[in-house]
């Protein structure tokens, strides 16, 4: 806690705008059944909605939303409270197989210590990964107590537990094997073993096939035997590589990329694993144990399925629970002394890491320059940091980085959006055109693909086609506001001159996300822009409060207040600063404008 606190008050970062301040499932709610049934719930983008299915994470997120509102501290403060919890069972269960509480005591506060958590604790959507994580402890726990008494409610509530860990998070399909690991180290009776075992096992399997019936899809792409041979293939490999992020205290980032080994590193990491497994075969005991629950419990991101992800720190909370059964295998007297002040001093390089670590958490701009650092080779982390430059509003960096993730591979609609933005703002309109139309072709069904080439129709004069954009991005939204298609929405009754529609479409898009500063600065400028200056002015006040010294929103600002002959002194402040701060562009050029007219 004395590491964590300090932290929990950054904004969101990576994908939580995606999973939760813009998902409408979690900031205006759906019916209970949507949420199972329903993939569309799970996130606001599209290409989100194949590649999970976990009704009961935005559940909890809908839950977080109603009681500490779709604010970060309140996901940041219950992510901390679930990992505490996880401390405490898994203390616990360490005790359940017999442990002694001193040994216990410091593998688990080896565990809670790891750098490798700091993503599970200050990633506000890896609150699924936490609350999975609890629950298939407990669900552990109350197999062990059926497996010692034989009673029928404690295993019926184990296999329900664990079923309830899978609809959280997937990863949980692993229980069955990790009870079968912690029934052979206890010497459990067989048969009663073989029966709960058998019940987890079709959980697993009733899970898989609800899953795949609801979104429609296996994995992130396609499964093909190839796929499978190579995943297969490479899994020694992609152990190795999960070993090294879990004990290592720094280097962790939040996009890895994972180099394909040559045929004969591929062969004698074969042969080490080979060898691993024999040794441990003749030992037993809790290496057996701790071995097993690493390769079981990673088991779903070995590549086996195809991810959209090579690694995640996240993916590797509970895998990094087997290092702590290892930790007590040599705690007795006469190791004693040695080996309190080995674990001592790794725990305190441990902490001292973490709170390094947690450091990259505090904005997306932190963490996605270092993600580009430490992983250049990364699509991911260059395409996640050139949309934190697009925000921004350096879009000659954002471009750059956008494209070097186009070279990289990562040749989808989300990047060509995205340049498309990045070029408009160059007035580069036919190139920033071409990839847009490349985007709405690419996936014709995405509202934001299809509003951001509805946008650039706009500009060029063509209000028939951005009419037809917005009717196709309505479309793709099912129903639902969607914040591309009202942006366009916005644009496009201002094309038209229609100031109601306008208006109505700019507070449509701040009613459904009040605590954005982007979408508060756009509803300045619609407000701007039909002649209502001192609401403008109010407007972009609160996108102030929700973001100090925001350059765009002190642009609005001073040109509201020479509009509504505010203070002279204050519209020269703000748009002096807002001029310090904005780059090339005609938001920069408007501000100028603004400017010379004091």
């Amino acid at each position: 806690m004395a590491i964590y606190l300090p932290r929990l008050g950054h904004e969101f970062v990576t994908d939580d705008h995606i999973y939760i301040a813009e998902n409408p499932a979690v900031t205006q709610g759906a019916p209970l059944a949507a949420y199972f049934l329903d993939r569309a719930t799970v996130a606001s983008e599209i290409q989100f909605h194949t590649q999970s299915y976990r009704p009961l994470r935005t559940l909890a997120f809908r839950a977080v939303a109603l009681t500490g509102g779709v604010r970060p501290l309140a996901f940041h403060a219950v992510n901390l409270t679930l990992y505490l919890g996880a401390i405490g069972l898994l203390f616990v269960l360490l005790a359940r197989i017999g442990i002694p509480a001193p040994a216990a005591g410091l593998a688990v506060g080896l565990w809670a210590l790891a750098p490798v958590h700091v993503e599970s604790v200050l990633y506000a959507s890896a609150l699924g990964d936490q609350l999975s994580l609890v629950i298939e402890l407990a669900a552990l726990l109350l197999g062990l107590r059926a497996l010692a008494d034989g009673r029928l409610r404690w295993a019926a509530l184990s296999v329900s537990l664990a079923f309830v860990a899978m609809l959280t998070k997937e990863m949980a399909i692993t229980a069955a094997g990790l009870l079968a690991l912690l029934a052979l180290t206890i010497r459990a009776d067989r048969r009663r073993t073989a029966w709960l075992v058998g019940a987890h096992a079709a959980a697993a399997l009733a899970f898989l096939i609800i899953r795949t019936a609801v979104i429609g899809a296996v994995g992130h792409a396609p499964m093909t035997a190839s796929v499978i041979l190579d995943g297969l293939a490479a899994a020694p490999h992609r152990l190795g590589a999960y070993l090294k992020i879990i004990v290592a205290p720094l280097g962790h980032c939040p996009a890895y990329t994972l180099s394909k080994p040559t045929p004969l590193v591929m062969a004698l990491e074969w042969v080490a694993l080979g060898l691993a497994v024999w040794w441990l075969l003749r030992r037993g005991g809790r290496p057996r144990l701790a071995f097993g629950w690493f390769v079981l419990s990673l088991l779903p991101v070995l590549g086996l399925v195809p991810l959209a992800a090579d690694m995640a720190d996240r993916f590797a909370l509970l895998p990094s629970m087997a290092l702590v059964f290892l930790v007590p295998c040599q705690f007795s007297p006469r190791w004693r002394v040695p080996v309190i002040a080995g674990v001592a001093t790794i725990a305190i390089g441990y902490g001292a890491a973490t709170m390094i670590e947690a450091g990259a958490w505090v904005d997306n701009e932190r963490l996605w320059r270092k993600a580009v650092a430490i992983e250049p080779r990364s699509s991911q982390a260059r395409r996640n940091f050139g949309l934190v430059l697009l925000q921004a509003g350096a879009h000659e960096r954002a471009l750059a980085e956008l494209d070097q993730a186009w070279t990289l591979g990562e040749q989808t609609a989300r990047i060509a959006r995205w340049r498309s933005v990045a070029l408009e703002e160059f007035g580069r309109y036919r190139e920033a055109e071409t990839a847009a139309a490349f985007a709405a072709a690419a996936d014709p069904t995405s509202p934001m693909a299809r509003a951001a080439y509805g946008g650039l129709l706009v500009r060029r004069g063509d209000i028939d086609g951005a009419a037809r954009e917005l009717r196709a991005a309505q479309a793709g939204a099912r129903g639902r506001d969607d914040v591309s298609a009202l942006l366009l929405a916005i644009r496009l009754a201002s094309a038209q001159g229609d100031a109601h529609a306008e208006v109505a479409a700019a507070e449509r898009l701040i009613a459904l996300h009040p605590r954005e500063p982007r979408f508060r600065h756009r509803h300045a400028q619609t407000l701007l822009h039909v002649k209502r200056p001192q609401a403008a002015v109010d407007a972009a006040r609160v996108c102030l409060r929700l973001s100090l010294a925001q350059p765009q929103c002190e642009c609005v600002l001073g040109a509201a207040l020479i509009e509504s002959g505010g203070p002279v002194d204050e519209a020269r402040r703000v748009l002096d600063h807002a001029l310090g701060v904005l780059p090339a562009g005609e938001e920069r050029t408007v501000c100028e404008t603004y400017r010379k007219r004091l």
